[in-house]
């Protein structure tokens, strides 16, 4: 309709449509309507160096290497000189109308541009300043942080070339040569003022030449004479607004951590998916996994236990079969009542019968098998540290280690716990066990395990079903103990930290020993906390969970006075 049209059918209207084209990826008719305005304009050299580009994505070498011999020959007619580039900054050519017009708005483009690299970098500069508060504490800056870098993301949002049509599309230039250009001159170290001074006229032409030749002649199998620089090929630019990719990452990582801190969790998360969308990020998988793994932890920070799934699901589609991510998932489902009950759903059963499912087709291949599993657990003295063989690996499959099936049978049978289905998931516990034996928290899983199997009413033998959670809750003890006289480099008695004595506790009180459960519930207050816990010590405390279990006891019996100056010594704010 716009070319039917005697007003709209100009070289200005063809133009845009075959950048239009271009941005669709549909390259021949960009081509066609980009010919037109060369033909109009003989003279127009940077359309003929646009059309060069394009002959280029279409793999077209020679016709790219013609438009570059067309631009010198009409510089040439023109009295340009290749001499003393640098310094011609005045466009000798006698252009049209319509030409001199485009000319002109480039240059105001050039330093509009030019003006918000200058800005982008203040602005930074004054986030790392404000970085360097916030990890010092300073709640403040959070506030500060918040504000300054909001504009920056509503820029980075509304740029179109990181957002094409095609998601799948990864990030190749920005939508206009100018940008393309001035982010190429950032990314080569050149300073800002010194490209505003340069990148105007002639210069900003050579440049955007030389470029092109050194991309063409990576293509052609013989360099061309004319070009006496290394045949390296120009990558896509990896700064916006003069700043790298990688700093504009950890920016928005930090405003997703202030948000979160300040009450704005779900806007942060939906900040953090609109960077994850950006094809810059896309097809990035180190920053795509860095995303995740933030947007994860601000969903445990704020409760936000829908998202929480719909993450833990996206890992575990995207790195299957891997002990770090089924990790990921476990610690996701205790994270609190209702993550539980969301990764504990119906959808989330079915999903882990799958990977199950998967799992039992490639290890009973027996092509593919390397290393054949024992169910039936060692004795004690008989362990080794083994989780890292491989068991499963095929031509067409990733390599499998113990560790590997021991994580997924650890989340299937946690899954399984809750469902509850108790005897499918002692049968996942035994399993995982038997891959990893000196995995203590699994053995203590499977003792909780057995002690809700012997508390059923169905349970024809309980009093076997709580020798066997008492078992391994010994088991448990002895593998905790190990690794904690290691690190401390002392050797005592198997109960020495107020984990194994609290786990103890929990094991006779849940079983109506009251007598057991107060003598380690008691041991906790005098034990240290575990040195191969996590760095943060008071979150290791069990001083108060064992004094409040304790005082129910003593309510239970009677003993208000003991349960009232226990709550106070331990429990109070």
């Amino acid at each position: 309709q716009l070319i039917a049209h005697p007003e709209t059918n100009q070289p200005s209207v063809w133009e845009r449509l075959a950048k239009c084209y271009r941005d669709q990826g549909d390259l021949s008719k960009a081509c066609r309507f980009a010919l037109d305005v060369v033909q109009a304009d003989p003279s127009d050299i940077d359309m003929r160096l646009w059309l060069g580009e394009v002959y280029e994505d279409m793999g077209n070498v020679d016709l790219a290497y013609k438009m570059i011999s067309d631009v010198e020959e009409i510089q040439q007619a023109e009295g340009i000189r290749e001499t003393d580039r640098e310094s011609q900054i005045l466009d000798a050519r006698r252009a049209t109308a319509y030409a001199s017009r485009r000319r002109k708005n480039a240059d105001e483009e050039r330093h509009r541009y030019l003006a918000s690299m200058r800005s982008a970098e203040v602005v930074f500069k004054k986030l790392d300043l404000l970085w360097q508060r916030i990890e010092n504490g300073d709640t403040r800056a959070m506030g500060e942080y918040y504000e300054s870098a909001m504009p920056m993301y509503n820029d980075w949002r509304h740029t179109r070339a990181f957002y094409p049509s095609e998601r799948q599309r990864p990030f190749r230039r920005y939508r206009t040569v100018i940008q393309t250009n001035l982010e190429n001159d950032a990314q080569e170290g050149e300073v800002v003022e010194a490209a505003a001074s340069a990148a105007s006229g002639q210069a900003a032409v050579q440049r955007q030449m030389d470029r092109m030749r050194r991309r063409l002649s990576r293509k052609q199998s013989k360099p061309t004479s004319s070009s006496t620089e290394p045949h390296t090929q120009l990558a896509p630019p990896t700064t916006f607004r003069g700043i790298l990719f990688t700093r504009w990452l950890d920016m928005f990582l930090m405003l997703g951590k202030c948000m979160a801190h300040t009450q704005y969790g779900p806007d942060a998360l939906s900040m953090l998916d609109t960077v994850f969308q950006s094809n810059v990020f896309l097809h990035d998988t180190k920053s795509k996994r860095m995303l995740k793994l933030v947007m994860m932890a601000i969903s445990i920070h704020c409760s936000l236990y829908d998202h929480l799934y719909e993450l833990t699901r996206w890992w575990c589609g995207s790195r299957p079969n891997t002990s770090g991510v089924y990790k990921i998932f476990a610690y996701a489902m205790a994270g609190s009542s209702a993550a539980t009950s969301m990764l504990t759903s119906s959808n989330v059963y079915k999903f882990v019968r799958r990977q199950l499912d998967f799992i039992n087709e490639m290890y009973y291949d027996r092509a593919h098998v390397v290393h054949p599993i024992n169910i039936a657990l060692r004795p004690f003295a008989e362990t080794e540290d083994d989780s890292r063989t491989v068991v499963v690996d095929g031509p067409n499959t990733r390599q499998l280690t113990k560790s590997d099936l021991a994580a997924l049978h650890s989340v299937a049978a946690h899954v399984m716990l809750v469902a509850p289905t108790i005897a499918t998931s002692i049968v996942q516990y035994t399993m995982a066990l038997s891959l990893c034996p000196n995995d203590a928290s699994v053995a203590l899983h499977l003792a909780a395990a057995y002690l809700h199997q012997a508390s059923r009413r169905a349970e024809h033998a309980p009093r076997s079903v709580v020798l066997q959670a008492m078992t391994y809750i010994e088991r448990y003890a002895e593998l905790r103990s190990m690794q904690e006289t290691k690190a401390r480099g002392t050797s005592g008695h198997v109960v020495v930290t107020q984990e194994i004595a609290y786990n103890f506790g929990r094991a006779f009180h849940f079983l109506g020993m009251l007598g057991l459960a107060c003598e380690y519930y008691e041991r906790v207050f005098e034990l240290p906390v575990s040195m191969t816990a996590v760095a943060d010590k008071e979150a290791s405390d069990l001083r108060c969970e064992a004094a409040y279990n304790l005082a129910s006891i003593y309510i239970s019996s009677g003993s208000m006075m003991r349960a009232k100056a226990l709550l106070l010594t331990h429990c109070s704010i």
